[in-house]
């Protein structure tokens, strides 16, 4: 059964929010900028009483790269002398004592990336979206919101061999049945992969993936991780984008977890087909949304709830049985320092520990 949803879209920084509530958008509809950190400072070589009878725009205005921000008349009206804008941004402060002008550079295009319609904006901050779909609830990910076409890669249970990803997988949702490690993520961020989604990968390599991305520059990334054959500036992967890598979905669990075969099922069955992903530690679980048509199958996981009999896998442990305690589906730190939804169980010895829903399996 279709579902109506309701997802907010946030801007990464407070920023500019150019939709309203009641309007229609699609995947590629801005939705809104981000606030960038750059602000140019332009002097200008006038007194206060000139500066402000020259100044063309206000605080506030939206301007263009080269754009004249400023229009000085001398030498009797024979000369001008213009002062243009450095970049395209928003003139953010004047300064007429001193003689500057502030322009911020303008954010990140921030995308809806579902069809739907606009319910509700968040003055600077966010968007929320209110779009038809499934909800398909996963272990956990890592990486910005990403929509593109599905395409599933193998039906093994084994490891992403890292030669399986090349560039024509750029910008689209790879799928792999089995699990990934750090050749694999690296292999995606290389290639341009717009999302990468598997069964299990380890929590050490995923934080190893957050920690780079998160400080890579573009400029970084065309040298050091960009595939040649994606440097040309039409076929650059993440333009635009905060996120420079792909959005890692990790479905049953951590570790060297394979896909389970339903949601396998459903992703094959997708092909082509766009999915979007979202579960950064920004949001409050991670999930995939799949168009409202797909007929999902009728046996998925059961859930797990207070007082369940569970199995608890663990890489490092095994399997261990015990008793859910508390359940919680906003994300928890574990010990490992991995921000997901778990649950609290006993186990038979006593000890009390919080595990991913994803590593949990009800006991009949």
């Amino acid at each position: 059964m279709t579902k109506t949803l309701r997802r907010t879209r946030k801007l990464s920084r407070p920023g500019r929010i150019v939709v309203s509530v009641g309007d229609r958008v699609e995947p590629e509809t801005v939705i809104g900028f981000a606030g960038s950190r750059q602000v140019h400072r332009l002097r200008v070589h006038l007194d206060p009483d000139h500066f402000r009878s020259a100044l063309l725009k206000r605080e506030g205005d939206e301007v263009k790269q080269g754009e004249v921000l400023v229009e000085e008349s001398h030498l009797f009206g024979l000369g001008v002398r213009e002062y243009c804008s450095p970049a395209d941004g928003v003139v953010e402060r004047v300064d007429y004592e001193h003689g500057f002008l502030f322009i911020r550079e303008r954010g990140v295009a921030v995308r809806a990336l579902l069809p739907g319609r606009v319910v509700e904006t968040v003055e600077m901050t966010a968007v929320v979206i209110e779009a038809d779909g499934h909800s398909l609830r996963v272990a956990g990910g890592v990486g910005a919101a990403r929509r593109g076409p599905v395409l599933l890669l193998g039906e093994g249970d084994d490891r992403l061999p890292p030669d399986t990803l090349e560039p024509a997988h750029a910008g689209q949702i790879v799928a792999w049945p089995g699990w990934v490690d750090r050749e694999g993520l690296w292999a995606a961020l290389r290639m341009g992969v717009a999302g990468l989604v598997v069964g299990g990968a380890p929590e050490g390599d995923l934080a190893q993936l957050r920690a780079r991305v998160e400080t890579l520059t573009p400029e970084e990334y065309l040298v050091a991780h960009c595939h040649p054959d994606l440097s040309a500036p039409e076929r650059r992967p993440y333009q635009g984008e905060e996120w420079l890598g792909p959005t890692v979905m990790v479905t049953d669990g951590f570790g060297r977890v394979p896909m389970g075969r339903r949601v396998r099922e459903v992703l094959g069955n997708l092909a082509g087909r766009a999915i979007y992903l979202s579960g950064g530690p920004a949001e409050p679980y991670a999930e995939l949304i799949l168009p409202p048509d797909v007929q999902l199958p009728a046996e998925l996981p059961a859930e797990v709830r207070p007082g369940s009999l569970v199995g608890a896998f663990s890489p490092l442990q095994g399997l261990r049985v015990g008793r859910v305690l508390q359940v919680e589906f906003r994300p928890v730190l574990l010990e490992t320092g991995q921000r997901v939804p778990a649950a609290l169980v006993r186990f038979g010895d006593g000890e009390e520990r919080w595990v991913p829903l994803a590593n949990l399996r009800p006991v009949e």
